[in-house]
């Protein structure tokens, strides 16, 4: 059995290894501990002063300021020719569609036929008003009935019917002349019966005067002055009768003369009625004219603007065309380009006009492409319901536009409508902590409250 004794005291001496460990920080660890706690201090100085941009971020495509123009027709009709297709560019006013212009031909036809006859009898009415002796019609009509047998056929009529008109008014004026002359004559008769009348009774006053003197001398009858005396007073009667004649003539007289009056103003008044509603109803032909005219020039369907088709609701000739459905799409060529974009409801706070926005060309080699820098131009005053996007169901549209420094930062940079972008609206900045924070106080707000 072997015994363990315990060391002797020289030779356990706990002093002499401790004297020899360092107990003063050295030059290298100062050193490190005063970086971390500046690093420290500086991150922390950092965080609660130093600024982050904040921005919404959305997807967005360029579309034209202008919208694409739409076509479309107010009547409809049946496709004859199909001149355009699908990405072909036009120039304003190029043909695009022509439709059948059969239907359209025949109703101002029609029309311009019933206007000519209107202007025709215008023509009788107004010579027979102002008792024109012939009937005169418009150059424009005469030439026209040149070219048109059944407008010289209506000219013909007319100028029938005034002759006839006439040919009745001189006969019943005539009629009522003759009865005039007659009861002139009838007048004349009687007056010259009555100056007879009154010629024979001064004869008589002579004769009686004288035989009044041989009978008072006793050389005559008392029976030949009594019959002379008879003479005259029967002549006196005639003299009455005869009066009364002449004055039922005047009265005959001036009764046809008024009925010839009549007669006269009568006819010129059936003419000027009827002239009335003829012109009334030209001017509504002449409207109806006008709408038909613009009908048939509007069956050639042309480009509002110059620009590129981008659709084509219609491919077949011979169809029809549903009276104001869509029939294409044009985009303008020269209308500049925005970026439009749709913003969720629950950022639309941090959106507001004039606001920059940074915009990134997706489409594009991002390695080559610069961000380009713009502003938004327009917010919508009320959100809007998004089909496509289940997650965000109600969103609101933004636009942003290109600011001109755009074109110095990418020069020769074209966008195109449909060109996709990414668009970083900035917001209010913040700093660090703030944005650590922010999800903690927001959710300690909702927690602290009493139900």
């Amino acid at each position: 059995m072997t015994l363990i004794h315990p060391p002797h005291e020289n030779e356990y001496q706990p002093q002499e290894w401790y004297s020899e460990l360092p107990r003063q920080v050295s030059r290298i660890g100062m050193f490190g501990i005063i970086l971390m706690l500046g690093c420290l201090g500086g991150f922390g100085y950092w965080a609660f002063s130093a600024p982050l941009a904040a921005a919404v971020v959305s997807q967005g495509s360029f579309v034209a300021t202008g919208r694409n123009k739409i076509l479309q027709h107010f009547e409809g009709g049946i496709i004859d020719q199909i001149l355009v297709s699908e990405g072909d560019f036009v120039k304003a006013g190029d043909r695009l569609v022509t439709l059948d212009t059969t239907a359209a031909e025949t109703h101002l036809k029609e029309l311009n036929m019933r206007g000519a006859r209107l202007e025709a009898m215008i023509s009788r009415f107004r010579a027979e008003y102002f008792g024109y002796e012939t009937l005169e019609f418009p150059p424009k009509l005469h030439a026209l009935a040149a070219e048109n047998l059944d407008l010289s056929h209506i000219l013909t009529s007319q100028t029938e019917s005034f002759t006839l008109s006439r040919d009745k008014l001189e006969n019943d004026l005539g009629l009522l002349n003759d009865n005039i002359t007659a009861q002139s004559l009838r007048k004349q008769g009687y007056s010259d019966q009555r100056h007879s009348v009154q010629e024979q009774i001064v004869l008589f006053q002579e004769d009686l005067e004288a035989k009044t003197t041989l009978f008072d001398r006793g050389l005559t009858r008392k029976t030949e002055l009594n019959a002379l005396r008879r003479s005259i007073v029967e002549g006196t009667g005639q003299i009455a009768r005869l009066g009364s004649e002449m004055g039922e003539s005047d009265t005959m007289i001036e009764k046809y003369q008024k009925q010839a009056l009549q007669t006269e103003h009568a006819y010129k008044e059936a003419a000027l009625d009827e002239w009335n509603a003829a012109q009334a109803e030209l001017d509504s032909i002449n409207e109806q004219i006008l709408q038909a005219r613009d009908v048939l020039r509007r069956t050639e369907i042309t480009a509002p603007v110059a620009g590129t088709v981008v659709r084509m609701h219609y491919h077949t000739s011979g169809g029809v065309i549903k009276a104001g459905k869509e029939i294409a799409e044009i985009i303008p060529y020269d209308a500049p380009l925005i970026i439009e974009t749709l913003i969720p409801r629950t950022e639309i706070d941090s959106v507001q006009l004039g606001q920059h926005a940074f915009i990134r060309l997706s489409a594009l080699n991002q390695r080559t492409t610069p961000v380009l820098d713009g502003e938004v131009i327009y917010v919508s005053a009320d959100s809007i319901h998004n089909r496509e996007d289940q997650t965000n169901p109600e969103v609101y549209i933004a636009r942003v536009t290109l600011a001109r420094s755009s074109h110095q930062q990418f020069p020769g940079f074209v966008p195109t409508p449909g060109m996709p972008a990414e668009v970083l609206i900035t917001t209010q900045e913040r700093t660090f902590f703030q944005y650590i924070t922010k999800p903690i106080v927001d959710s300690m707000s909702r927690a602290f409250r009493e139900d």
